[in-house]
This record gives C-alpha cells, structure tokens and sequence, in this order.
C-alpha cells in the first residue's frame, strides 16, 4: 500500500478514530478485545430489552394503552429491520463495520430517549397524582376552607353513588402523541439493532479463526445474557420508585393502580449506550491476525520504534506520526472501492439462491413468530393470569429465562467447537430443542388461576346494571372492592351501588346491587388508576356536618364556636383514612382478613 494512501486511511488497520492512533492503543487490536466490547454493548442492549417487558405493563396503566395496540407499536422495530437490514447490511459490511455498529448503539440510545419523551411531555397523570398526599391535603385544604360545603345537605355530598355525571380530565391521555413516540422509538431501536447484530457477527466472523468462530460468537452472547439480569433488576428498582419520585404516594407497590417510575430506566439506559458506543468505534476496520505478543508487528516501523522508545523513557506525543513507509509486515492492501447500489441486486439473488440459508431463515421466522410475544408480555401474563404484581413478576420470570439462555449459549458454542459435529446432528439438536420448546409452552394451556367470572350479558366493557343506574358510574375508574358473603368483586364501590362508607371498620354499606341478584361483578385483575377522593371528601363532610348539629343542640348558655368546624390538615398519611390501603385485589389475596366487606349498613340520620 503507498504511503499517501495509508496517511489518508489509517483506520482500516490501526485502532483511534479520524487523525489519532495513539501507539499504546494498538495493543488493544485483538479479537479478545473486539469481543469483550461487542459483549459491553450487547449487555446494554439486552438491559433496554428486558426493561422494556417489565414495564410494559406499567406504560399501559399510565397511556391507556391495549395490548393490541402495543403489538402493532412494538411492531416498528420490525418493520424497520426489514426496510432497511438488506441496505444497511450490504453497505455497512464494506466499510468500517466498527464505526457503523458505534452508530447503530447510537441510534439505540436515541431510541431510549424517545421512550422516555411521553413521560416528559404528559407528567404523571391526573389519576397518579391524585393518588398523592399532596394532593388529597390541597383538596382538603379546598373543604375545610369552604363553609358551603360543609352547611350543605349531605344528600347532595353523598358522591360514592352520585347523580350526575362527571367528565374526567384523562380523556386527553388517548392523544395520538404517546403511541407515535413509542413507535418512533421502536423504529430507530430496529435500526441500531440491524446495524449491531449483522455486522457485529460478521466482524467477529472474518476475524476469528473459523474453528474458534462458534465458541467466540457464544461467548459475546452469553456476555448479552448478563444484560436481562440487570434489566430485571433496573426494572423492579424503578417500578418501586413512585411516577413522581417528588410525591408522597398514598397506596403501596403491592396495590394494582400503582405506577412505577417506568422512565427512569430510559434515562440511565440512553446514557449509557450513548457514552460506550465509542469505544467500538475505535476498533481499525480490519484485526491484525497475529499472536498476541505480536500485537504491533503490522504496524508501521517508525510505531514500533516510538513503541520502544516509550519503554525507555523518551516522551511522546499522543498522536503518532504517519509519516513513515510500511515493512513486510504491514497490512495488506484494502480494496479501496466502495459496494454501489446497482450490485445490490445481483448479490442478493446469490443469497436467494443458497437453499440452506433460505431454510435456516424460514425456520427462524417461524422461532421468532412464536418467540417474540411470548418474551414480550411474560411479565404481564403472569400479573393477569396469575395475579402477581408487577415487581414479583419481574422477579419470577427473569432468574428463570436468563439462566435457560446462558446455559443454551455457553453450552452449545463449547460443544460444537471441540466435538465439531456434521451440519446433520446440528440440525437434528435444533429440532429436538425446538421440540421440546413446543411442548413447553402448550403446558401453559394446563396451569392456570381459576376465576369465577359473573358478566350481564356477557358484556366486559359495561358493567352498569339497574341496581347502580342512578349512580352515574361510567366515568368511574378502576377501584375494585369485594363482597365476602358473594365471594364477589366489583369493579368499584359505585358499581356496587354503595351510598357509605365507615373508616373504622373499612367497609362500604348500603350497597344496592348487593341486596339484588341483578348486578355485575368480575374477578378480572385489570389495573388502572381511579380517582377515590369523593370517599375522603364525603367523610369529611359528614363529620363536618355532624359538629355543626352538635353545636346548635347545646344549651343556649354554649357559645357557638364555629372555628372548630374546621379540620387541621394532616401531615402525614397515617392521619389519612386506612381505605388507600385496602381496596386492591392484589392485598385481598394475600391477606384475606383485610378484604372490604361490602354489607348493608343503615346509613346515620343527620335530619
């Protein structure tokens, strides 16, 4: 190669990037290296994908989002490989597939970012906020200041059961805005993963003797592996952090209306692709292939001797001088030509026409159909199926498939590096793993929660029925409470018709669709965020109105005192009234002396 054209291009064999190739940082041109970044990048982004299962269901809660229109966003990651993989492959492959890979970690970060955004652009949420001390005390502070409420009738103050409608403010959370950014996201992350995967692999390939090649590729993926254990754990930290990590939160982790901080992960995740992204991008466009302890034999001779100079003392500068002709031993000639778009064709239908790799493709789609939204709503599977929050989920499922996968990896690439089997008993394992993958997951037909489920009309989307018509329940938000006797669960006390409540023994009372066989109940653990702070406003009132009836029974020789009508704010939640923390399905299961009874209960008098 001339010495004009090595000074123009001196990162296709020497590690730094643009003008600096430092000497000490050639010795870290190795596959070893290679592979112990390539693994650092691939456990990042394995940490983003395992995240991103845990919380799914937590982005639902918060967006109002349906599973099935979370298949069709989570499809942008898809559609984006199948756009763009064949170009980007095909151009990439020839050029410096380091420097394209740090790009495609780049765009996974941005990815991150994306994600992220909503939280950023719409808050908590009205129905996470009101789920806050801080806002029940300004509420509260709104009652006890205003005298009109409390000399008002307590029919009109009664609003467990109301007699007009309400319009809630979350109608604004069906905004088109979350679902483009999340898919937006899903699409950039389809492009990073394209860049990473396809020519990472191919790099590790071309670099590595091709004996070594199975147990080097297995390697750099169990080291991917770490990367759902530590997602796993990001995941359940963040999910037991509150939305607003600045509020107070009336409920605990366990009840199924809380909302973790499903974005903080984003952030850490972005960040940390962003930051190791260039340490790929130093890597030369081709690995010397020596031994070790020659690591700096295909350097230029005037490296070497500044390399030995270094030892002895002399200073340098950090950016080595070029100016230097080749040895025998300096890289071979590249070619300098770069892939054009017209040869794309003609290389694709030489691909086309390799029947073993249109097979093992076919195969993999068929894997990939079954497999990938099997990962992708495990965690939220086992919530629903198996009433488990969101943390115990991530607990359960991520030890379980992280240690399956490690195993698969490490064993497999070991195996097939020292027996070196035909490409006929490979072939013959995978159909017996896969196999035993079918019957794996047709077991889960057999193990399940039972529920009994009681729906007029068979109708899951409408559960006003006659006994609770006149309570105006349909802007009623999910707050599940249960009858005993019935062994049933209503989807929240104004479905159940109920008119009371009494604090002290944590039960509703007057419940007119109880007394009545026509009602609606489910056992369906949906969660969602309600709204219950007409039940603390109600009590509130009753007892505000009660002191004022006290007052006016007293002798005439008793003042009127009616600053005592005035109710000091708490500070703390444990002045607040104990329901916050009982009315979840998820406590009546474990516990099944603190479930709310839902019996009749005569209403007091205040006439």
């Amino acid at each position: 190669m001339p010495e004009t054209q090595l000074r123009q291009r001196p990162g296709e064999y020497l590690c730094g990037l643009a003008k600096w190739h430092p000497a000490w940082m050639q010795r870290f041109a190795t596959t070893k290296s290679f592979m112990a970044v390539y693994g650092l990048l691939g456990t990042i982004q394995a940490m983003s994908y395992m995240y991103f299962v845990v919380t799914l269901t937590t982005i639902e809660k918060r967006f109002k989002i349906p599973s099935q229109t979370t298949g069709i966003i989570l499809s942008g990651n898809e559609i984006s490989q199948i756009l763009l993989s064949l170009i980007l492959s095909y151009i990439g492959g020839q050029r410096n597939r380091p420097r394209w890979i740090a790009w495609g970690i780049v765009f996974c970060g941005l990815s991150c970012y994306i994600l992220a955004l909503p939280h950023f652009i719409y808050g908590a949420g009205d129905d996470a906020l009101h789920l806050t001390v801080e806002y029940l005390q300004e509420q509260m502070e709104n009652v006890t200041s205003s005298y009109s409420l409390v000399n008002g009738s307590l029919e009109n103050s009664q609003e467990l059961c109301g007699l007009k409608n309400s319009t809630q403010e979350c109608e604004s959370l069906l905004l088109i805005v979350p679902l483009i950014l999340i898919f937006l996201s899903q699409f950039v992350l389809g492009i990073g993963n394209t860049l990473y995967y396809s020519l990472g692999q191919t790099y590790l390939d071309d670099n590595t003797k091709k004996t070594n090649t199975p147990l080097m590729l297995s390697v750099a993926m169990a080291l991917r592996m770490i990367g759902p254990i530590i997602g796993f754990f990001l995941g359940y930290v963040s999910l037991n952090m509150y939305i607003d990590p600045s509020k107070q939160p009336l409920i605990d982790n366990k009840d199924p209306r809380w909302l973790g901080a499903w974005w903080f992960g984003w952030m850490i995740l972005g960040t940390l692709m962003v930051l190791f992204s260039g340490l790929i991008g130093l890597f030369p466009k081709q690995l010397p292939k020596k031994k070790p302890e020659h690591y700096n034999s295909h350097l230029p001779r005037m490296m070497r001797l500044e390399e030995l100079k270094k030892d002895d003392g002399i200073p340098l500068g950090s950016t080595l001088s070029l100016n230097a002709a080749l040895d025998a031993n300096a890289a071979a000639p590249v070619d300098t030509d770069f892939p054009k778009l017209k040869d794309f064709p003609k290389a694709l239908m030489r691909l086309l026409r390799n029947k073993l790799l249109i097979y093992n493709i076919i195969s993999g789609i068929f894997y990939i159909l079954g497999a990938a939204g099997y990962m992708t709503f495990l965690s939220k599977y086992m919530e629903v199926q198996f009433h488990k929050t969101a943390q115990t989920a991530t607990v359960v499922v991520g030890p379980i498939s992280i240690i399956g996968m490690v195993i698969g990896l490490i064993g497999s690439g070991v195996v097939i590096s020292k027996k070196r089997p035909s490409p006929s008993k490979v072939l013959m394992w995978n159909v017996i793993v896969g196999c035993v993958y079918i019957l794996g997951q047709t077991s889960y037909i057999f193990m399940y929660c039972g529920d009994s489920i009681s729906l007029q009309n068979g109708e899951i989307d409408n559960f006003n029925t006659q006994c609770n018509n006149n309570c105006s329940c349909t802007n009623v938000a999910y707050s599940p409470v249960c009858h005993e006797g019935s062994d049933t669960t209503f989807f929240s006390a104004c479905h159940a018709g109920c008119r009371a409540w009494d604090p002290n023994s944590k039960t509703f009372s007057n419940c007119t669709c109880i007394a009545t066989p026509d009602f609606t109940s489910t056992t369906a653990f949906t969660p969602s965020t309600p709204s219950f702070l007409s039940t603390v406003k109600t009590q509130l009132q009753e007892e505000e109105t009660q002191k004022i009836i006290n007052i006016k029974s007293r002798p005439d020789s008793a003042p009127m005192v009616m600053q005592n009508t005035e109710r000091p704010i708490p500070q703390t939640s444990t002045q607040l009234p104990t329901t916050l923390k009982v009315e979840s399905q998820a406590e009546q299961q474990q516990n099944s002396q603190e479930v709310i009874n839902v019996r009749p209960k005569p209403v007091l008098n205040l006439s």
